[in-house]
């Protein structure tokens, strides 16, 4: 599992914290090219990249997708 103490955004809570927080994380893997979320989707979580990259994007047009940022791990 991944373990959130080694992480800068959750490496300081207290581990009574931690290991409530890592109680309710839940790993999901998804193949290149797949579309996690978009415009407009209600959000249903908070997501980590454990590995891989990640393209944020948006449509600048009907017909033209943008690649805002590149994320990784």
């Amino acid at each position: 599992m991944f373990v959130l103490e080694h992480s800068k955004l959750f490496g300081r809570l207290p581990p009574a914290e931690l290991q409530i927080l890592e109680s309710s994380v839940r790993i999901q893997s998804f193949p290149a090219g797949h579309v996690v979320f978009k415009e407009g989707d209600t959000g249903d979580g908070f997501y980590m990249i454990r590995e891989g990259v990640v393209r944020i994007s948006a449509l600048v047009n009907e017909n033209e997708r943008r690649i805002l940022s590149r994320l990784g791990p």
